[in-house]
């Protein structure tokens, strides 16, 4: 009899958790499990790539919340902005703290307004572990054998938001080695129960998705950089303007092109503005198969301030291309410096500084390229780790 797994899942909207979720879910043995896909939203560029075998449930309310409580629960759902947000947030923690409303009892009254599951399963594979409310959710509102929770972010090291009870999760896979130092580090308590499992890819399908064509007639110039990723302050992109600011200071010439959507996209194209690299810095959106202008690109620059492990640098690495990169712990157990990319102290100066190299010495590009050919990415054995806990 196949096992019963459900995954608890996020917004299938732009690249990272989404792709690596995908990534799963291409892997899994449908004639030995039988998976469900629990997710707030039907859309997304993702949905269309979630295989056929799998169940998809919608998770949504049976009663309406007051406003605050949408708020409290997820911000996405109200229709405001995160300034905004976050004024009101500190309102209502404030007023919960002054009533006396425990995090027990919130989390207690929302999660009874929302639709549960009534099968039971074997486990629950809670992949998005960065949103409390829905880790809650999957350990109170689904009946399972086995809880399993994915950590993707590093900065549980700042906030203990990751999950509401350790006590309630038997098992912890962290994207990369580093972040399972951070988490041990974090939770003790939870060390002999997390394990590193890295995203799962497949190479052949990014190759071959790498040479469908350039879907934007923007996308031209002599020198083509691009970045990738969600617009958060995490991923850096207001870095990379300031980088482009130095770059063009220093009569360099080139097109840098940002891939992807978020919460800092206004305020990156107000900083674009703000330098005058209106025709250098050109924002192309989020894109449902940003790997043709990965593979059409001269350079991938990721300057990002924190990650799990990140796909889009993977992705430009199975695609071979230069890469300049923060060095992040996580960026270092995909690039050895100098050999298959560089990795750079992630501030603009020294952003700029590497790009400029890379830019000015084609014998070095080529070399970080040529390693990255000698360097297969394969996460094959990946899967056999989660297999091995379900049964």
């Amino acid at each position: 009899m196949k096992k019963r797994i459900i995954i608890v899942g996020t917004q299938m909207i732009s690249v990272g958790v989404p792709a690596a979720l995908v990534g799963i879910l291409d892997k899994f043995d449908y004639t030995r499990y039988d998976v469900t896909l629990l997710l707030d939203d039907l859309s997304g560029e993702w949905m269309d790539r979630i295989p056929e075998e799998v169940r998809i449930k919608e998770f949504k309310l049976k009663r309406k919340l007051p406003y605050a409580w949408v708020l409290w629960v997820n911000p996405y759902k109200g229709k405001t902005s995160r300034k905004l947000f976050q004024v009101y947030r500190k309102i209502i923690r404030k007023a919960f703290e002054v009533f006396k409303v425990s995090q027990k009892k919130i989390s207690d009254y929302v999660i009874r307004r929302y639709t549960l599951p009534e099968e039971e399963y074997d486990a629950v594979l809670h992949f998005r572990g960065d949103r409390k409310f829905m880790a809650e959710y999957a350990v109170k509102g689904i009946k399972a054998e086995k809880y399993v929770q994915w950590i993707h972010d590093e900065r549980i090291r700042n906030k203990a938001d990751v999950h509401y009870d350790v006590a309630a999760y038997d098992k912890f896979f962290c994207v990369s080695a580093s972040l399972k130092a951070v988490f041990d580090k974090a939770y003790p308590e939870c060390a002999n129960r997390s394990e590193v499992c890295y995203n799962q890819v497949n190479v052949d399908q990014i190759l071959d998705k790498a040479k469908e064509a350039v879907s934007d007639d923007r996308f031209a110039g002599d020198y083509k950089i691009v970045t990738v990723g969600r617009m958060v302050r995490e991923k850096g992109f207001d870095l990379a303007v300031e980088a482009a600011k130095i770059l063009k200071d220093d009569g360099l010439r080139f097109k840098w092109f940002f891939i992807g959507d978020g919460v800092c996209a206004r305020q990156i194209r107000a900083q674009i503005e703000k330098c005058g690299l209106q025709e250098d810095v050109i924002m192309l959106g989020s894109k449902p198969n940003p790997l043709p202008f990965v593979a059409a690109a001269d350079l991938f620059v990721q300057p990002s301030r924190s990650e799990g492990y990140c796909l889009s640098l993977l992705e430009a690495r199975v695609l071979c291309k230069p890469i300049v990169a923060s060095e992040l712990p996580a960026f270092k157990e995909q690039i050895i410096n100098e050999k298959t990319g560089i990795l750079t102290p992630c501030d603009a100066e020294n952003i700029a500084g590497q790009i400029g190299r890379v830019m000015a010495d084609k014998t070095l590009a080529d070399f970080l390229s040529d390693n990255l050919k000698k360097d297969p990415v394969d996460y094959s054995s990946e899967m056999d780790k989660i297999y091995a806990y379900l049964g």
